[in-house]
């Protein structure tokens, strides 16, 4: 299998398992435009994360989604997301994401369709930290599938040199703060996700509500939103991340009461493989 080097998609304003879902509940959001070629190669020695060549990282991956609105006297409908997440440190500052044994259950527990080619991998360059803002994608990818791989991506950035961070969620100013915990380093970061410049492509032709392009508030007043993610990182290797999302869509909501959903997303490794042959098409 070879990938599709012409065509990587952006993370920058782009849909994760989070944003899909509340679009699907409320929104309907667009999608951004693409690069002209895939990240790659390093700019400099790794000082926080020690990923191992050759080397694939295997992590349980949970996202739980739950949607209230008042008038529904209390009622939540809840959506969860489960995943085996393999991440393979390539070359050049490259990984590899592989997702298997996805699964998505309603409030009931119910298990809903499966997704298409959410097994196929995808490449993305990271920088001791960092993600770059285009990920490269095999043929014939789709956008559920890289919603929910994008979803993942973010939670295994922690940009440390840097007050802003390009995910998932657009280019957002971001505050981290980093501690040592016995023999954990504790990244927690924290963002007003109005802020985030790219954030989203709403199609809203019936609203009427300007907003100032200089000011702060780089996205549509529709939909507010703050992010709180916690990482734990161990000799080098990401061990856990918890990410908690609170978002309220702005036309159903009267004061703090309307239409509120909480994202809680969960990535936690579970072991390790050293490789000894070609990993999803690609050189070792």
């Amino acid at each position: 299998m070879e990938y599709h080097r012409g065509g990587p998609e952006v993370l920058k304003g782009a849909k994760a398992l989070t944003a899909a879902t509340l679009a699907i509940l409320i929104l309907g959001q667009g999608t951004q435009a693409s690069e002209e070629q895939c990240r790659t190669g390093c700019r400099g020695a790794s000082q926080v994360f020690k990923y191992s060549p050759g080397t694939t990282y295997t992590y349980d991956y949970e996202g739980k989604v739950d949607f209230t609105l008042s008038s529904a006297e209390g009622q939540v409908t809840s959506t969860t997301v489960k995943a085996t997440a393999q991440v393979t440190q390539l070359a050049d500052c490259n990984l590899v994401l592989r997702l298997q044994n996805v699964q998505i259950l309603g409030s009931n527990g119910k298990k809903f369709g499966t997704i298409p080619d959410i097994d196929k991998p995808v490449r993305f360059n990271f920088q001791d930290g960092h993600v770059e803002d285009s990920i490269c994608i095999t043929p014939g990818d789709t956008q559920n599938s890289l919603n929910i791989k994008r979803a993942v991506i973010s939670m295994l950035q922690a940009n440390l040199k840097s007050s802003y961070e390009t995910d998932v969620f657009g280019v957002c100013p971001t505050e981290i703060v980093k501690h040592q915990e016995g023999g954990n380093l504790v990244i927690r970061k924290s963002r007003d996700l109005n802020k985030c410049a790219y954030r989203e492509n709403i199609r809203q032709d019936f609203l009427t509500t300007a907003f100032n392009l200089h000011s702060e508030i780089k996205t549509s007043p529709v939909l507010n939103g703050d992010y709180v993610s916690e990482q734990k990182v161990k000799e080098g290797i990401l061990e856990h991340a918890e990410v908690t999302e609170n978002y309220m869509y702005v036309p159903l909501s009267v004061g703090k009461n309307g239409a509120k959903a909480q994202v809680v997303s969960k990535l936690k490794l579970t072991g390790k493989l050293k490789n000894r042959e070609t990993i999803y098409g690609l050189f070792v």
